[in-house]
């Protein structure tokens, strides 16, 4: 089984804090990792190996929009 196969994928959009932006993407959840894809650069912006994720929760913003956690070992 390739480790690049999507399970499954959302369009989200991921904070940069040192630039204080917001970048737009695709958070991809593969047999072995969950990254964020840039959607223009389609750069990985993050990547996880699924065995390092202990929690992911749905939590509120400050904002409207709905937000994940996710914590790694």
């Amino acid at each position: 089984m390739s480790s690049d196969m999507r399970v499954h994928s959302w369009s989200c959009s991921y904070y940069l804090d040192l630039e204080k932006q917001w970048v737009s993407g695709k958070l991809t959840l593969t047999p072995h990792s969950l990254k964020f894809i840039v959607e223009k650069t389609e750069e990985v912006l993050v990547g996880l190996p699924l065995s390092s994720i202990i929690e992911i929760r749905k939590e509120s913003s400050l904002f409207i929009f709905g937000a994940i956690t996710v914590l790694e070992k």
